[in-house]
């Protein structure tokens, strides 16, 4: 039997499809318009420059959503294979063997008149061997891999799927450990894929320096016509990058570092204030700390120590001494009352977004989960883990619980109030009520989904028509009064 892994339950699941259809567009579009703007080169005035400008800010602000989309997706139907594994696993077996039995009924048929078909005996005989699980579909015992190197795909498979390697890159950076996370750091580092800090926090800039490697190894793959390894081609850029600094052999240590120009520390300042508090500094300010990184590389450009040590496979050249440019204009930025503000101020956004996840689905955040686990939240999200990682965990709270049904479609990332939503504004309609004064926990609503079934509008409609509470809505009395001057009529006793 075909085994269903995670990888081939994403690739076929239809949210995850129509998330990474629409990412692959936005990636298109978004090259679109850069190679727009590299064709036109100098030959462009200010007006089309701007105009230019606006659809790359468009393209990338869609690239952005989509890509955030897709990981929010993938992590949920990642987080409902993990929680249904045996059951998933089972089902499709079932459905293989159901299809297999049939087939075999069918080529049995066949070799009635065909007894002598050596085809026909080939295919019965692998059709039965599929049924039973043996022969070549027995199940195969697990490889144990060692000394992994981080970001390394699975080597096991007969042929590595880089767009499924990139269209993954930030569900597996995230689901990395810290100190996985700093590996894989440093290694993109030293092969000159990662300018930032390697401090094992997840961040966008880590991201983006692995899904370049990973299109850098495809291409490297593609242009030798063989497959090189993870390992082996980040071995390969170390020594080359070692070669091209040193002239020749393993990186040695230079004496001294390359001290920014004006115009460099100008641009790592603005990327640092961007990214730290999520805008761009004044003129005053950039030069300020443009001066102040200058000066500081000035000091410390002296490099003390050079030492190679092993990430899983590959050999890296770590130095000691010398200056992290992000690190020290973080390290000053973090230090403003503004950056304070500013994390609180997110704080707070992070704790409103878990609020109304949570009352979406019928759950008070504080009083459900406590303060304590909300605050651990809010904190882990500010250290760069993915807020969507604690709204599913509230959706598989509210699922507790629930008929399998209601419970599957929770599991795939709607809430409740999304679930339930036609059924509450019928009952909004037919019982005349404010639709806002409809709980998710009213007996009623959640009788719409049980073990049994799930009713139709139409049938949901029908049973509230028989509720207490509908004799007293003007829709009522109006029946009553109606069905009241048809028998008067039918009487003679209105005209």
């Amino acid at each position: 039997m075909a085994e269903v892994t995670l990888k081939s339950f994403l690739d076929n699941d239809s949210a995850v499809k129509a998330a990474r259809k629409k990412l692959t567009a936005a990636s298109a579009e978004l090259n679109k318009q850069k190679a727009a703007l590299a064709a036109a080169g100098g030959r462009i005035d200010a007006t089309q420059r701007e105009a230019i400008d606006k659809r790359i800010a468009a393209a990338q602000a869609a690239y952005d959503s989509a890509r955030s989309n897709a990981s929010s997706v993938e992590a949920s139907r990642t987080s409902y294979f993990q929680a249904n594994e045996k059951k998933i696993r089972s089902t499709a077996q079932s459905k293989e063997v159901s299809q297999a039995k049939q087939e075999l009924e069918d080529v049995m048929a066949l070799m009635q008149s065909q007894p002598n078909s050596p085809i026909l005996q080939a295919r019965a005989a692998d059709l039965k061997d599929r049924i039973n699980g043996t022969g070549k579909y027995a199940p195969k015992p697990k490889v144990e891999v060692k000394d992994k190197t981080p970001g390394e795909p699975d080597t096991t498979a007969a042929a590595r799927d880089y767009i499924s390697e990139v269209n993954n890159a930030a569900k597996i950076v995230r689901a990395m450990s810290a100190k996985e996370r700093q590996d894989l750091a440093s290694l993109l580092k030293s092969s000159k894929f990662y300018e930032g800090p390697i401090t094992g926090v997840y961040s966008d800039a880590l991201v983006s320096a692995y899904q370049a490697a990973i299109g850098a190894n495809q291409a490297r793959s593609l242009a030798w016509g063989e497959e090189v390894s993870w390992t082996q081609f980040l071995q390969d850029k170390l020594n080359e990058s070692a070669a091209l600094g040193s002239g020749g052999g393993l990186a040695k240590p230079s004496g001294t570092v390359s001290i920014s120009t004006p115009l460099e520390a100008a641009a790592k300042v603005e990327a640092i204030f961007k990214s730290e508090l999520g805008r761009l500094p004044t003129p005053e300010e950039r030069d300020k700390y443009a001066k102040d990184l200058i000066a500081e590389e000035k000091k410390t450009s002296s490099i003390t120590k050079a030492t190679q040590k092993k990430i899983g496979g590959v050999t890296v050249t770590e130095y000691t001494g010398g200056i992290d440019r992000d690190q020290f204009l973080s390290d000053k930025i973090r230090k403003l009352p503004e950056y304070s503000n500013t994390k609180a101020a997110k704080r707070t956004l992070t704790t409103q977004d878990l609020a109304k996840t949570a009352m979406a689905n019928g759950l008070n955040l504080q009083k459900n989960f406590g303060a304590d686990v909300v605050a651990g939240w809010v904190k882990r999200v500010e250290n760069g883990e993915d807020v969507d990682t604690f709204k599913n965990l509230i959706r598989k709270t509210a699922a507790i619980g629930l008929p399998d049904n209601a419970a599957a479609l929770v599991d795939s990332g709607l809430d409740l109030e999304s679930v339930y939503a036609p059924y509450k504004r019928s009952m909004a309609t037919i019982l005349e009520l404010p639709e806002n004064s409809i709980t998710l926990n009213d007996p009623t609503l959640r009788g719409a989904i049980t073990a049994d079934k799930t009713m139709t509008i139409f049938d949901f409609e029908k049973q509230l028509r028989r509720d207490a509470r509908w004799q007293y809505t003007d829709q009522a009395k109006e029946e009553v009064s109606s069905a009241a001057l048809r028998v008067l009529r039918d009487f003679g006793f209105q005209g």
